[in-house]
């Protein structure tokens, strides 16, 4: 692969995720996806869970939190640069 067939990827990979990032934030920005997105939050960075909790248990939160933060994540820079679009 050339160098700019290496540019021209890259590029393309950039505008692919300023397109899903968009995606995002428009999925989210009526009052409903707002409630959908703090109903997210809420499940997975509001739970708690004790010293009974098996391996499995906190595993499986914690790939709930890494889903719901990737969302929020993506959310955020597609509203950023909306804003400054």
């Amino acid at each position: 692969m050339t160098v700019e067939e290496r540019a021209a990827a890259a590029a393309d990979r950039r505008r692919r995720e300023r397109e899903l990032d968009a995606a995002f934030a428009s999925t989210f920005a009526s009052p409903a996806g707002e409630k959908v997105l703090a109903w997210l939050g809420s499940i997975t960075f509001g739970r708690v869970m004790g010293p009974e909790a098996s391996d499995g248990a906190l595993r499986h939160l914690e790939g709930q939190r890494y889903v719901v933060q990737i969302i929020m994540e993506r959310v955020n820079r597609g509203r950023k640069r909306s804003r400054t679009a």
